[in-house]
């Protein structure tokens, strides 16, 4: 049995990933060539199929890791970025149920450090989140036209902010542990991309169309059928959220790669679950996702040839990155409405206006509720302004942007000062959504957020009172 447990290595996980793609593509063979009817296939019945597996090989893997690290078991820096790690994949199924394990996990992380006595250093980006944070609170006295009952939710959410910042005081992972919360994440990931695609064939011999329809720029390119039918295996359903949390997935786990800092990834993982995520973000064409994978693997050249740069390595830097800007820019403009969305301007223009009436300290927290509820827009589909930035500067004016705009230069800065890339790498993706959606102030990315930010903060130093 132990034999068992321990057998599973990255090279026989990666084999038992690829393992359903190899069997699928044999059946779905004689299946296509006899005549089958695609149209009477029920996706729930792959969902729970794939669901089965998924969970199956990667609870071999996770006890088999268990079984070889049982020298760690006694270690209580080892099961925080277990527990977070898992508590993370639950969000694919319960933001919620995220939420509520992170919280335990976190007090329990902050009591620990304060019964060790320890407390870190504080850096500028922890202060500088800690008062927006406390902003969003004091911004609760002079907001108008609102009612606090109706959005408890939005106050609860924004919780986190908070006492992230009193928790990092206390407690913070050691980089082996980053390492193994990357990790485990990673590994979930991998194997459930291999059943998106299955699911993605399946949806385009309904349909009758080439698997390769995907690469082309029409965002119909399934229709009558929908391409989120690939998102059958978990209940959340928002792909960009999704596709955000896979590419951190990626960068971060690159980033332990590339550091020497973990042995629980191989370069070919790297490889397929990169080549896979290409594939996601094209199946579901989320166009500024398309644009930000080619120039996170711009990054990853970068990293790739720091160890031998030259004049020749710097000129082909420049030259990728000054095309991938221009042709990201062009496609941007012309293959999406983000800058023609009349919805998007009407909402911008009306915040632009109640901004003017106080620009130093804003309107308030939740003041964004009164605008949604007074443009002529769908209040369904726009909860909030979908741009952070813009959320920062009517609810707390200038000075929030500011504090908010100041953690973010700050955080990067530490993660280039303190050589642990996976900041970085966090930071990247995070930016973009961002500006097109939002990392910090909706219930189902705020606490992913806060996961990822209080996790990858290494310090250097610790002193004991």
């Amino acid at each position: 049995m132990k034999f068992w447990l321990s057998s599973l290595n990255q090279k026989n996980y990666l084999i038992a990933t690829l393992f359903p793609l190899l069997i699928f593509i044999i059946f779905d063979s004689v299946l296509y060539f006899s005549g089958y009817n695609y149209e009477t296939f029920d996706l729930k019945w792959l969902a729970s199929i794939g669901n089965i597996y998924i969970f199956s090989i990667f609870l071999w893997w996770f006890v088999g890791f268990l079984v070889k690290h049982k020298s760690y078991f006694r270690d209580f820096h080892f099961w925080i970025p277990i527990l977070l790690s898992l508590a993370t994949i639950l969000w694919f199924y319960s933001y919620k149920a995220t939420a509520h394990a992170s919280y335990i996990v976190a007090i329990i992380a902050m009591l620990y450090g304060i019964y060790k006595r320890d407390f870190y250093k504080i850096s500028p980006s922890l202060i500088f989140l800690f008062l927006y944070a406390l902003l969003q609170f004091m911004g609760l006295l002079w907001v108008k036209d609102i009612s606090l009952n109706e959005n408890q939710w939005i106050i609860e959410d924004q919780i986190p902010l908070l006492i992230l910042p009193v928790v990092l005081c206390f407690y913070r992972l050691r980089a082996k542990d980053i390492s193994v919360f990357c990790s485990i994440i990673f590994k979930f990931c991998l194997v459930l991309f291999i059943w998106y695609w299955i699911a993605y064939v399946l949806i385009c011999h309904s349909a009758e169309i080439s698997f390769l329809s995907c690469f082309g720029f029409r965002k119909d390119y399934l229709a009558p059928e929908s391409p989120f039918g690939v998102l059958c295996f978990h209940t959340q359903k928002h792909y960009s959220f999704i596709v955000w949390l896979l590419t951190i997935v990626g960068g971060t786990s690159y980033a332990s790669y590339y550091q020497n800092k973990s042995g629980f990834i191989s370069k070919g993982e790297l490889f397929i679950y990169f080549l896979f995520l290409f594939c996601f973000i094209n199946i579901l064409q989320v166009r500024l996702a398309q644009v930000v994978f080619f120039i996170l693997l711009l990054v990853i050249i970068c990293f790739e040839t720091l160890k031998s740069w030259n004049l020749r390595n710097v000129l082909i830097i420049s030259i990728s990155a000054l095309s991938i800007g221009i042709f990201g820019f062009i496609f941007l403009f012309n293959y999406t409405h983000f800058f023609h969305d009349e919805t998007r301007n009407i909402l911008y223009s009306s915040t632009l206006a109640q901004i003017q009436e106080n620009p130093w300290f804003g309107s308030g927290t939740l003041s964004e509720q009164s605008i949604i509820s007074k443009t002529p827009i769908d209040s369904d589909l726009f909860k909030h302004l979908h741009n952070d930035f813009l959320m920062a500067y009517i609810r707390h004016g200038v000075l929030g942007l500011v504090f908010l705009c100041l953690f973010l230069i700050s955080y990067a800065c530490e993660s280039f000062k303190l050589k642990d890339y996976r900041m970085f790498f966090f930071l990247f993706p995070t930016f973009f959504l961002m500006l097109v959606d939002s990392a910090f102030f909706y219930q189902k990315t705020i606490v992913l957020t806060c996961i990822f930010i209080g996790v990858l903060y290494v310090s250097p130093k610790r002193n004991l009172a």
